[in-house]
């Protein structure tokens, strides 16, 4: 769910963010932040500025220098070369399949600064 705090979130737009991990198609933070998640696994991300926006920032609502905190839910993943089938499961106890970097992950979040504007 979105927080008032929030600077962005996937909720709001009621759809997933899709995206490959390990590739260079999002922040580097957020890059490793998604390896090794498990479907169904709930995870903060805290990225230090040089792994996110850095000294310039984006936009007008991510100021230089930000420390970025994504709370991330994961709903499924896949990598396309994969031959096996991946079922999504409510909170499995345990977890024998991760992301890993080449993997397409679909993911709902929450993101905030750390200072809390």
């Amino acid at each position: 769910t979105r927080r008032s705090s929030d600077l962005d979130s996937s909720y709001s737009r009621n759809s997933t963010y899709n995206t490959y991990i390990g590739m260079g198609y999002i922040i580097p933070g957020m890059d490793q932040g998604l390896q090794g998640v498990c479907i169904g696994e709930w995870r903060r991300i805290i990225i230090p500025p040089h792994l996110g926006y850095g000294e310039e920032g984006a936009g007008e609502k991510i100021p230089g220098s930000a420390v970025l905190i994504f709370d991330i839910h994961v709903i499924d993943f896949h990598n396309p070369t994969d031959e096996v089938e991946i079922t999504i499961t409510h909170k499995p106890e345990v977890c024998n399949v991760t992301s890993k970097k080449g993997d397409f992950v679909k993911y709902h979040y929450n993101c905030s600064l750390l200072d809390g504007t």
